[in-house]
């Protein structure tokens, strides 16, 4: 009687399709070599609500989770070549791609949590200028305020509240467009230093920006929260 053969990846890609890794400490390296640019990669801010594909269940981080993106228009790891379904970094591939067996999920789930890689170790001490925009913009436009607020609207206080939401996420387009226009940095590194721009994650705390026929802009609570 023959024994089982051990499980072996089918090259099927279906954990690529899913969206890209997140970093940890040991993947260091691949960023500062160049094999992780970062205009590859964009961070998940701490308190900003997301989903957790391990657990399926949205969490709340207490620090950065910097990850690969997506490739445009599609949740597939921007690294992934679909037409022959390989990845296009693999002698280079991230800690959590390099553990990661879909037959036998412990592995990732071990180091799932731990040891995650941040914007400070990445730009410090080389970037100190960068990591201080990193930082002013964090103090500025901190999730756990902007969940405050948001949950104030929502419960009826329209006034104090949106005018508050209305000058952080002026904060967060002023900063980036000055960054990229007058700061030389290329725009698609934008979302590793400051994360998504708030006008796109507002609507994760039920509210959308709406702008009126003058020009002023403005919340409505978002469509699906209605």
């Amino acid at each position: 009687m023959k024994e089982d053969s051990k499980p072996v990846c089918k090259r099927c890609a279906t954990c690529c399709r899913k969206g890209g890794p997140a970093l940890h400490g040991q993947d260091k390296l691949l960023v500062m070599e160049g094999h992780l640019p970062l205009d590859r990669l964009f961070t998940i801010r701490p308190a900003e609500p997301v989903l957790d594909n391990v657990t399926g269940r949205i969490i709340f981080p207490d620090s950065d989770i910097v990850k690969i993106k997506a490739a445009s228009f599609s949740s597939a790891c921007l690294f992934l070549e679909p037409a022959s379904n390989t990845c296009s970094i693999y002698d280079q591939r991230p800690l959590e791609c390099r553990v990661l067996e879909c037959w036998q999920p412990e592995g990732l789930a071990s180091i799932y949590n731990r040891n995650r890689l941040s914007r400070k170790d990445i730009l410090m001490p080389k970037n100190p200028c960068l990591w201080n925009l990193v930082t002013e913009h964090q103090s500025r436009c901190d999730y756990s305020e902007v969940a405050r607020l948001a949950r104030l609207w929502l419960e009826g206080d329209k006034t104090g509240p949106a005018a508050a939401l209305l000058e952080i996420m002026r904060y967060d387009t002023s900063l980036r467009q000055t960054c990229s226009r007058e700061g030389g940095i290329a725009e698609a590194m934008l979302d590793f230093l400051f994360g998504l721009p708030l006008s796109v994650t507002i609507a994760r705390f039920g509210l959308q920006l709406a702008r009126s026929r003058k020009g002023k802009y403005f919340l409505i609570t978002c469509r699906q929260h209605k």
